[in-house]
């Protein structure tokens, strides 16, 4: 019997084509490290054409196994665990890569998540209307390792209606993650979505599918969740009941919401003129402004460029063109942390994600501090940008042409040659083609982009 399901079998095939492993693999080659098996994305790509060929063939007839994904540890902060972060193979990241795009395809309203700044956004809205006098904010416990995974494999066949599809996406999710160097695990995972692949997000969305339907559901509240953070705008009288149920909904997939008298404040309920939190935003209303913690994250990054810089130019202190060199860094680095960039069509940096702040004296705040540490390190004759006008930019709906804020994804070969050679010291530059040249400025501006995206919060 043939499958004529929008979202079975023939949508899968779809999605495992030469053509779409082709088009995942350019989407992945110039980034991420070796896996477990220890190819990396250059080794890969030598031979290609006859590992897309053998991925192919495994996916359509659901005989690929993962590779167990490398170990690695992200610091949440002082006297917090670790985030564990799973690096797979490369040829599992092309495999994971064309999954995520079925999954989009199945299931297109659930798995794609809005971005924080817009339910920020939403939320001011809310709160302009008055309607609101109350709040209750919760957060999931330990959200992607905890998931069951009967739960989520539940889910999986009434979303995708297919018995094998679902096996692939289950076999990713058992594979274990391991330190680089440990022997392979004999037991697969029990429960727990791994995080840093491709379909994490979207399996975890789909998890709390039931959860988006309840607080959807009333008009006696307005409910927005952003991964494992849930607000709820409401009144006083409905608060307790909202919260009794949004915890109840979360046990059906293995789920525990944090105690609101852990002292934690991780979860709460209140008045909205008493204030709240809600992805890394302080609600003090009207005003909308910045945690504390995050404004001290993009002080402590603009005070470590200077400091670069410093220690940079011991490294020969006689040479006037070496200093000058030093200099050019600076300015490069610092304007790219003052307004971030685009990249592979994301903004990235700490005003693009703090776009929704009311704060006018915080933005000028920072600039003064980028003012006075210029004056302070002997470099007052930079060209530097300025918080201010960059929030103008990212705040505002219309399209910036000016070019105030730098978008990767235009620019020309030559703009990058001269990055290469006068921002990263490169020598013969003139030498590479352009693909060589793209890659390597990629390279570097991907690693400045982790960097930048560690200063907000983080939910990946």
């Amino acid at each position: 019997m043939v499958d004529r399901t929008p979202t079975g079998r023939s949508l899968w095939l779809k999605h495992v084509t030469k053509r779409s492993l082709n088009e995942a693999w350019e989407h992945i080659k110039d980034g991420g490290s070796a896996g477990r098996d220890g190819e990396t994305p250059e080794l890969f790509a030598q031979h290609l054409a006859e590992s897309i060929r053998r991925l192919n063939k495994n996916l359509r007839h659901d005989s690929h196994h993962f590779v167990p994904y490398n170990q690695l540890l992200k610091s949440k902060g002082a006297g917090k665990n670790p985030r564990i972060i799973s690096i797979p193979s490369v040829v599992d990241r092309v495999a994971l890569r064309a999954m995520a795009s079925f999954l989009r395809a199945a299931s297109p309203d659930q798995v794609s998540t809005r971005l924080p700044q817009d339910l920020v956004a939403e939320v001011i809205a809310e709160l302009e209307t008055g309607r609101w006098t109350s709040f209750v904010k919760l957060d999931i416990k330990n959200f992607y390792p905890s998931i069951s995974h009967d739960f989520l494999a539940a889910v999986l066949k009434k979303t995708l209606r297919n018995d094998r599809v679902v096996d692939v996406f289950m076999e990713a999710v058992r594979t274990p993650t391991v330190p680089r160097g440990a022997p392979r695990p004999k037991e697969r995972e029990a429960r727990g979505v791994p995080q840093g692949l491709a379909i994490s997000n979207g399996l975890a969305e789909l998890t709390l599918e039931h959860l988006d339907r309840f607080l959807a559901s009333s008009k006696d509240f307005h409910a927005l969740r952003f991964v494992d953070d849930i607000i709820v705008l409401t009144h006083a009288q409905h608060s307790e009941p909202i919260e009794a149920e949004i915890r109840n909904l979360a046990k059906y997939a293995g789920l525990e919401v944090h105690d609101d008298s852990s002292g934690t404040a991780k979860s709460s309920r209140g008045l909205v003129l008493d204030g709240f939190d809600f992805l890394g935003y302080q609600f003090d209303w009207p005003r909308v402004t910045v945690r504390s913690g995050s404004v001290a994250k993009i002080e402590a990054r603009l005070a470590r460029s200077f400091t670069a810089y410093k220690y940079a130019l011991k490294r020969s202190p006689d040479s006037e063109v070496w200093a000058e060199r030093c200099k050019l860094r600076l300015e490069w680095h610092l304007n790219l942390v003052i307004t971030g960039f685009t990249l592979e069509k994301r903004r990235i940096g700490w005003l693009a994600y703090f776009s929704q702040i009311r704060n006018q004296q915080l933005l000028q705040h920072l600039d003064a501090i980028t003012q006075a540490k210029s004056i302070r390190f002997g470099v007052r004759d930079l060209h530097l940008k300025s918080f201010v006008r960059t929030y103008r930019i990212v705040s505002s709906k219309r399209v910036d042409k000016s070019g105030y804020v730098p978008n990767f994804d235009v620019i020309s070969d030559a703009e990058m040659r001269l990055v290469l050679t006068g921002i990263f010291s490169m020598s013969n530059v003139e030498r590479l083609t352009e693909e060589e040249v793209r890659a390597r400025f990629l390279r570097r501006i991907k690693k400045l982009s982790r960097e930048l995206e560690a200063d907000v919060p983080n939910y990946r």
